[in-house]
């Protein structure tokens, strides 16, 4: 593909995959929403497995959403890894994309099932002694051995995409140094999972999504222009260009104003 041919596929296809990653964002949204609704006023571990028992369909629905947040935030990283391939082919880019889907895979595997292991763990539970300990003993392993495995290969191979599209990006130029960083940070909050990393992810999949349309504070960085790493400007650059411009620009003469002259010094008459 030759860098016009480059360029015009980013042009026509950016708003397409801007889409897909507001529908990964939203369907992030959604796995959260319907697991909170599913388990609303749910409190203790003996309340938890009853809700997943009498509750199949809430539960299955959450991680179906989940697995397709998962797809499809894949999906939306394919425009960024195409147009960071281009620029910067070297630094492991190549062998990103199928690590990538391999992370899908393994995580919507994972993701679904999950959902059996826990309405299997569920229903022994509602089968046997509903005791405090016993829920506590079984709560804490409602995810099978393979399930866990799984999930934990998934999560690191989406970790690892997160590390090498965000790094390449940045060295390309196709992301800022805030929104390069912040996805290095997403992928290794992705293999260390904890609250915040959850949101990190959300707020980086939507901001690149806006990024896809062009619609960025300040403007894209040089580098979406041609294919080539270009470093993308500091706020310090950003700033000393305005200044350059604004430096250039004739002051404005308001309309009907007109050079004014100095009135002639009359003399006085000698008496």
């Amino acid at each position: 593909m030759s860098d016009e041919q480059q360029l015009r596929w980013e042009a026509e296809n950016g708003p397409k995959f801007a889409i897909v990653a507001f529908v990964a964002g939203a369907l992030t949204i959604a796995s959260f929403v319907i697991q909170a609704a599913t388990f609303q006023g749910v409190t203790g571990d003996r309340e938890v497995l009853r809700q997943i028992d009498s509750h199949h369909a809430g539960v299955l629905a959450g991680r179906i959403v989940q697995a397709l947040a998962v797809v499809v935030l894949v999906g939306a990283l394919y425009y960024l890894y195409k147009a960071a391939m281009a620029r910067r082919p070297e630094g492991g880019l190549n062998i990103l994309w199928p690590v990538a889907l391999l992370a899908a895979t393994l995580l919507s595997v994972a993701a679904i099932t999950g959902y059996f292991d826990a309405t299997s763990t569920a229903k022994d539970f509602v089968d046997g002694p509903q005791t405090k300990a016993r829920a506590d003993d079984l709560a804490g392993d409602l995810s099978g051995t393979v399930t866990k495995a799984v999930g934990q290969g998934g999560g690191l191979c989406l970790g690892l995409a997160y590390l090498l599209l965000s790094l390449n990006a940045m060295r390309a130029g196709l992301l800022s140094r805030f929104m390069g960083i912040l996805g290095i940070i997403a992928g290794v909050l992705v293999v260390i999972p904890i609250l915040p990393g959850a949101f990190i992810q959300l707020f980086w999949i939507v901001a690149l999504g806006m990024l896809f349309l062009g619609r960025w504070p300040n403007g894209r960085g040089p580098a979406w222009d041609v294919v080539e790493p270009v470093p993308w400007p500091t706020a310090a650059d950003q700033q000393a260009a305005r200044q350059a411009a604004e430096a250039d620009e004739p002051e404005p003469e308001a309309e009907g104003d007109e050079p004014r002259q100095r009135p002639a010094s009359r003399k006085r008459k000698r008496r």
